[in-house]
């Protein structure tokens, strides 16, 4: 395979087509000094992009290819036969519940002694907190993950690359994504990017990988049109990886909103500068755009109002009613913290 690797910035570039095995993994993880991580690894955990695959047929370039996936576990487990391994996915709108996913994409089928296949939406969930989150722990609400997720050892964002109708692009950084536990993921799509970028701190994968060879491109992620880009690019870094991805396709990273907030304008810029092979891929239309952003604004103007909704069905005064009401304008020059304060103030 050696002839067939091309060492990028923080990556591994393969046209290799041939089968994954262990001799082929050993090869990439040294070149990515990661060998040694993975083999003292004792909780391994692989997370594919599986979104609609509760529905869409195994074969489909919406999901990740399940042959490739079953090559990489395997090979993973020649390579540390001790650790445990676990192929991990949660729910999704549809219904698109994990299990389902799982047993769709025949993964049940396998039947492999070594392997678990972990549900992330019923899995017992920790909460995660760091300062650097800009989505969650505001007043959108805190960030629960499954306790298997977060105390694994050595985590793979296995995606492939697509484009995506809200995000441009996807790969190894929205993939996590599909770490949320919630079923109904569509409600963080009006703050994706911010929600991808606080993921991507919450549980940083070890190893990524973009599968081309398994592209989507057109009206991504799911009922865009299959596509064959030869390669597949194996990264420490899941934000450098795709950065490379989309420079790849024709998508500046800097214009791709997750990557610019987890690696800032000038590394995007830096890495689009780099000397990599270019493919033509076909995006969404402008007429296709216009819709996109005008059903992003309805979505929002309509969690606004849910809510909206919801607490003013609890109020039990018109002065506190009244304060409901003005409670988004107010959180625009307060924080929530002092919001509360001053409402314990007020109900004394």
């Amino acid at each position: 395979m050696s002839d067939r690797l091309k060492v990028l910035d923080r990556g591994v570039l393969s046209d290799d087509r041939r089968h994954i095995d262990a001799s082929a993994l050993r090869e990439i993880l040294e070149r990515l000094e990661l060998s040694e991580k993975l083999l003292a690894a004792r909780h391994i955990i692989v997370k594919p992009n599986f979104a609609g695959g509760s529905a869409v047929p195994r074969e489909s370039h919406a999901v990740s290819d399940v042959v490739f996936l079953r090559e990489l576990v395997d090979a993973i487990h020649e390579l540390n036969p001790e650790a445990r391994l676990a192929v991990a996915e949660s729910d999704s709108s549809g219904p698109g519940f994990a299990y389902m996913k799982f047993e769709n994409l025949g993964l049940t089928e396998w039947d492999l002694p070594y392997l678990e296949l972990l549900d992330l939406s019923r899995d017992r969930l920790e909460k995660v907190e760091d300062p650097r989150f800009r989505y969650f722990g505001s007043v959108k609400g805190h960030l629960y993950l499954s306790k298997q997720l977060l105390d694994c050892d050595f985590l793979i964002s296995a995606a492939n690359l697509k484009t995506h109708a809200v995000t441009k692009y996807t790969g190894g950084c929205k993939n996590l994504f599909g770490l949320l536990p919630r079923t109904e993921k569509f409600y963080y799509h009006t703050h994706i990017s911010e929600v991808i970028h606080d993921l991507y701190f919450a549980q940083t994968p070890d190893l990524t990988v973009i599968d081309a060879f398994q592209g989507m491109e057109g009206n991504g992620p799911i009922i865009g049109r299959s596509v064959d880009l030869g390669f597949r690019l194996w990264s420490r870094d899941a934000a450098t990886g795709d950065a490379a991805a989309s420079t790849m396709i024709g998508i500046a990273p800097v214009g791709v909103k997750h990557l610019n907030l987890i690696l800032g304008r000038s590394e995007c810029k830096r890495i689009a500068r780099l000397p990599l092979p270019r493919h033509k891929v076909r995006f969404r239309g402008k007429r296709l755009a216009f819709f996109n952003s005008f059903g992003l604004w309805l979505q929002e103007f309509g969690d606004d109002l849910l809510m909206y909704g919801h607490r003013s069905h609890s109020a039990y005064s018109f002065t506190l009613w009244g304060y409901l009401t003005l409670r988004p304008l107010l959180l625009r020059f307060v924080s929530l913290e002092k919001l509360k304060e001053l409402k314990k103030k007020w109900r004394r």
